[in-house]
């Protein structure tokens, strides 16, 4: 990193999203087909979706429901890292990744769910929350 990069990286103009963008598409087509999966178990009643894992804040709503939301969340973002990014497309996936990963993380760690689920859901949220969503906002 030279001297301009790191004193622009403290002003909060890094580039990543346009640096990093190929990589960053390629972590929500992962998320997506991982929500992909969870909308067929949760359509064909697989009881991958058990409390004791997942928590009981998560019960609010089906499986199906969640798979749905975390697809919806994933596409929204890939359309605003297409060539060229749109920043506000952008913002608008992420901050529906944030609430679905907050609602994980609090449902594993406080309602009953799996410690490890739960580290996962804040190491997701600490990723799109803070460094993506921060340096979304340059364009």
């Amino acid at each position: 990193m030279t001297r301009g990069e790191f004193v622009a990286s403290l002003q909060g103009h890094t580039g990543y999203v346009a640096r990093h963008r190929p990589i960053l598409i390629q972590i929500q087509f992962s998320l997506f087909i991982v929500g992909t999966m969870f909308y067929v178990f949760g359509r064909l009643g697989s009881d991958l979706y058990d409390q004791s894992t997942w928590g009981s804040l998560l019960y609010i709503h089906p499986l199906w429901f969640w798979g749905a939301y975390n697809m919806l969340a994933s596409s929204i973002c890939i359309i605003g890292l297409m060539n060229p990014p749109r920043r506000k497309t952008i913002l608008m996936g992420l901050g529906m990744h944030v609430v679905q990963f907050s609602a994980v993380a609090v449902s594993c760690l406080f309602y009953g769910g799996d410690f490890t689920l739960g580290v996962w859901g804040i190491g997701f949220l600490i990723f799109h929350g803070v460094v993506f969503v921060r340096t979304a906002q340059e364009y």
